[in-house]
């Protein structure tokens, strides 16, 4: 029997069968939210009462807070995170054989993707979201529209629900997301249903005895793909009880989420995490511990032996050092201590704490923040430091292409918004020769065609940032003969790499400077005596057939042609202009010949 398919509803009576499907699929999909809530209290070390808004800050009455515990999911989980999300992935947008028009527009594209990432705070965001995939599994990034900007949220993952037979491989063609919102922000959203929210009673239950100034309404977002290209059957609804706020056509072949899976699992939608892959070894290691703390309590304390019949005053027997006792009889008594707990005990816990470890790929010194002994150099620190993250290459790779899809998702945002009407524009930070600044980037100047360019993450900085890393650099360098003795000592002292690769590379920067900004902005810029006039030439010559090849504006290779000619004029300048002789005088250059007299004079 098949449920009403909404998508394919009019819109009198899609509203009705929406909720209702709702409801059916976050039902069938309870046992992975139960799951969310089990690995979510094996993570904090609470038993929480629950996931949902009323509930999640609230500890079931049964739980012994002083009970001994080693969280050993909280502190892999923790180490992975600081290990990968301490990365930046920076997506670029990469011509294969455009022209100089495309490449430029390709250059701003990045620089606009990156200024939504920027004032979106998408890098701590992401951090929280690889946390989110350790503990539940699956996580992910939400990218809309909101007052005209493009936004990007943090979703919770039982928000999120498929039909398990829709996703059995892995791509379901309809997403559903239950979320909460203030009513004033729906009001403020959705003007033309202001006095039907106002109305709305499917308010966030408050629980018995519980006050709260909040008022949230469940709100119930669903989108479908389009079966083809043209096929009309994709739809997007935004509706609470029984108002409908967007019943639109959803022309896209992706759903708005950027979605991180720890382990992709061979079959479903939703991934495996850090906590799910130990939720065996973190139970039993909590239950031995339990068991070794209740017989430490029992049984840790001397016990005193007295026969029957010997006459001792048991009001002596307290726990105190020094006691007196004083008995009669011919058997003395005896102060006992039984052993607690078997040492066998201490270590099956022992190995499944290792075990754990060895499942995750973590090493218990990195979860503690410490180096192997006998690893002092940075080069063998960073040998280590490789061999470890080759166990987390693939999530590494994960990690990253949460931040392509993500872009991808803006640039989606951002073209509908154009043709809409709506000219987009944010603030980018433009880097040129290690310099940065502000630029408004606006949409119209960097729209290109999905397969007009390819998209590549990269790390923001390739140098190390621990001072040990930059120590051994510093060394590798003066290896090298980049820096002289003098330089490697000052840094050795204070290990600025940024500052002294700047002024190393300065004689290169500031020629690529003047080439991009005669280039790029029609600016021309002279050459100066002090800066390397040959590489100056070498440069221009360079970029300018470069710039030929890749069709640069006539005008662009202009200002080329003009700098290196006057890079070459100042290095063979022109001889001066020698003083004209007087009349009769000897020709410029030659010494003043003797005078000779007339044949007259010699006659006499």
């Amino acid at each position: 029997m098949f449920a009403t398919q909404w998508w394919n509803e009019p819109k009198q009576r899609a509203h009705e069968s929406l909720v209702s499907t709702a409801r059916r699929v976050r039902d069938a999909d309870k046992s992975r939210t139960d799951k969310d809530l089990r690995h979510m209290r094996l993570y904090s070390g609470r038993a929480l009462a629950g996931l949902g808004s009323s509930d999640y800050f609230v500890e079931r009455a049964s739980f012994a807070a002083d009970r001994l515990t080693w969280n050993v999911i909280q502190s892999m989980c923790d180490a992975v995170q600081a290990k990968l999300g301490k990365n930046k992935p920076v997506p670029q947008f990469l011509t294969d054989g455009a022209d100089w028009s495309m490449q430029q527009r390709a250059k701003k594209l990045t620089r606009f993707v990156e200024g939504v990432f920027y004032r979106e705070n998408v890098y701590s965001k992401g951090q929280r979201v690889l946390l989110d995939a350790e503990i539940f599994g699956t996580s992910a990034l939400h990218v809309y529209v909101e007052h005209s900007q493009i936004k990007v949220e943090r979703v919770m993952p039982w928000e999120l629900h498929v039909d398990p037979l829709e996703a059995m491989y892995g791509d379901p063609r309809t997403l559903y997301r239950v979320k909460f919102i203030d009513r004033k922000v729906l009001q403020a959203l959705f003007q033309k249903h202001e006095r039907a929210i106002e109305r709305e009673n499917t308010a966030v239950e408050r629980g018995p005895g519980r006050d709260t100034t909040a008022d949230q309404l469940a709100v119930v977002e669903a989108w479908h793909l389009p079966s083809g290209p043209r096929s009309g059957d994709g739809r997007h609804i935004i509706a609470i009880g029984e108002t409908t706020l967007i019943d639109e056509e959803w022309e896209r072949s992706r759903f708005p989420f950027a979605f991180m899976r720890w382990a992709q699992l061979p079959i479903g939608f939703w991934g495996q995490g850090i906590a799910e892959r130990l939720t065996g070894t973190q139970v039993e290691i909590n239950v031995l511990l339990q068991d070794v703390q209740e017989r430490f309590r029992l049984c840790s304390k001397a016990i005193m032996m007295t026969p029957r019949g010997s006459k001792i005053v048991k009001s002596h027997l307290i726990n105190e050092n020094g006691i007196q006792l004083d008995y009669s009889g011919d058997i003395m008594p005896q102060l006992v201590t039984f052993q607690t707990v078997h040492p066998e005990i201490f270590q099956h816990i022992e190995r499944l704490y290792q075990r754990a470890y060895e499942i995750a790929g973590v090493s218990q010194l990195s979860a503690t923040s410490q180096k192997p002994a006998g690893l002092n150099s940075g080069k063998a620190l960073r040998e280590y430091n490789d061999i470890e993250s080759e166990r987390f290459i693939i999530d590494g790779q994960a990690y990253e292409g949460l931040f392509m899809e993500l872009a991808k998702l803006v640039i989606d945002e951002a073209r509908e918004m154009y043709a809409d009407g709506e000219n987009l524009a944010v603030l980018g930070r433009e880097k040129r020769r290690r310099r940065s600044f502000v630029s408004r980037i606006k949409w119209s100047d960097v729209n290109l065609e999905d397969d007009s360019y390819e998209m590549k993450v990269f790390p923001m900085s390739a140098l190390p940032s621990t001072p040990s890393g930059r120590s051994a650099t510093v060394e590798q360098w003066i290896g090298a003969g980049f820096i002289d003795r003098t330089q490697a000592m000052a840094l050795l002292d204070f290990p600025d790499l940024d500052s002294a690769m700047s002024l190393e590379l300065a004689a290169h920067e500031v020629v690529l400077d003047a080439i991009e900004r005669m280039l790029d902005e029609g600016e021309y810029v002279s050459p100066e005596p002090y800066q390397d006039l040959q590489l100056a030439m070498k440069l221009g010559q360079a970029s300018y057939l470069r710039a030929k090849l890749d069709r640069v504006p006539e005008d662009r290779l202009a200002l080329l042609r003009d700098y290196t000619n006057a890079c070459s004029d100042m290095l063979n300048p022109p001889p001066p202009p020698e003083a004209a002789a007087p009349p009769g005088g000897p020709p410029p250059g030659m010494p003043p010949t003797e005078q000779v007299p007339p044949p007259e004079a010699m006659a006499a």
